[in-house]
């Protein structure tokens, strides 16, 4: 199964910046819920933490859609 990374707490020039705990704690809760409650069928991320130059980054994991097409608030639809 083909998935798509998504590096958060890293520039466009791929500089780490890190994520305070607080933003860790804000990003997995929104994406708890946007992935559950506003993708419909929900898709199931998973999210991993892990230091870099003493920097926390956070990598989403995102599978490739098995059940396609995906509505975001029901009126787009997206294939992936």
């Amino acid at each position: 199964m083909v998935a798509t990374y998504i590096y958060v707490g890293v520039d466009d020039n791929g500089v780490i910046k890190g994520l305070s705990r607080d933003e860790i704690k804000r990003l997995n809760q929104w994406i708890s819920s946007t992935t559950s409650q506003k993708i419909e069928p929900p898709i199931f991320v998973q999210t991993e933490i892990i230091l870099s130059d003493e920097k926390s980054i956070m990598i989403i994991t995102v599978p490739k859609g098995t059940h396609k097409p995906y509505s975001v608030n029901k009126t787009e639809f997206l294939v992936k």
